[in-house]
């Protein structure tokens, strides 16, 4: 069922500037249009859907009814002051995350060479709502004959995420560091940590 009135109020509230890099304040969470004690947002299952958006994609289709009504633009609305009062993780979790092996004639292969190349210490950068999962098998299913990135990500206690049965979905523009890389037969292994942004609810 569609929230519309949670994303008209959303829309009163939301900065302009990208999730994890604004400070939010003067106005109430604890609404009952926000609640989330399930601990995924509305739409977890169907990101995935825009998140082309995120990633240079043209923006003509973002006003447009995408799904059950609405557009891409009232679920990130939505979505973005969702994340916001999700219930914090309580322990440590891994989740994995793979990308399979682009060829370099494809237009994506200039941002898999830039993850490709990331070094110990580097910050890593998703600007969309970037999914992982706790299942490695699933997360495998991915790669291309087994070769390309898995990331094995760390997610510390007290991070908003939500997270589904077996999928975990990141606030979009999220920040990781890289604390390690490892190279084994075409296979890149890159382990990161979620950096946990700024939360004035704390």
């Amino acid at each position: 069922m569609v929230n519309i009135a949670a994303i008209n109020v959303a829309k009163n509230i939301l900065p302009k500037q990208l999730f994890c890099q604004k400070v939010w304040k003067n106005f109430d969470l604890s609404s009952k249009y926000y609640s989330r004690k399930c601990g995924y947002v509305t739409h977890h299952k169907d990101l995935n859907g825009i998140n082309h958006y995120f990633l240079g994609a043209p923006s003509n289709g973002f006003k447009i009814p995408f799904k059950n009504g609405i557009t891409p633009q009232d679920m990130m609305v939505l979505t973005d002051v969702e994340f916001k009062a999700l219930p914090k993780t309580t322990e440590k979790i891994i989740s994995y995350r793979c990308i399979g092996e682009k060829p370099e004639f494809l237009e994506s292969y200039k941002r898999y060479s830039k993850s490709l190349n990331v070094k110990e210490g580097d910050k890593v950068y998703m600007p969309e709502y970037a999914y992982s999962a706790t299942n490695i098998k699933y997360a495998k299913g991915y790669l291309k004959d087994g070769k390309g990135i898995l990331y094995e990500i760390e997610i510390p206690p007290g991070a908003r995420v939500s997270r589904g049965a077996e999928e975990i979905v990141f606030p979009r523009s999220s920040r990781f560091e890289c604390l390690s890389k490892e190279e084994n037969n075409g296979l890149t292994i890159i382990k990161l940590k979620y950096i946990l942004p700024f939360d004035h609810l704390a």
